[in-house]
């Protein structure tokens, strides 16, 4: 792993996790609450592509959402994990 250097950014995300569980990875906690991950990264600047193509009466589409790599600043408190995008300078 690298360190990100770079500003971070207003938005932030605040995810809960279970007092129940003892060392809960980051990973399930994204995992649990997989939704409001995702509706904080696409907050973050995305590239759409979209194509189409008609060929022979037959239509056709494609559409890609490309993420950049980003990197975040994770902490973990007592009850809540706070998640903030890092942009590069």
């Amino acid at each position: 792993m690298t360190k990100c250097k770079g500003t971070l950014l207003k938005n932030t995300l605040i995810l809960p996790y279970s007092d129940t569980k003892e060392n809960e990875s980051l990973q399930e906690i994204l995992s649990s609450n997989f939704d409001l991950f995702f509706d904080y990264i696409t907050t973050l600047p995305i590239n759409i592509e979209h194509r189409e193509e008609t060929s022979m009466m037959q239509n056709s589409s494609l559409t890609q959402v490309l993420l950049p790599t980003t990197c975040f600043k994770v902490d973990f408190n007592d009850s809540f994990v706070t998640i903030t995008a890092i942009k590069k300078d």
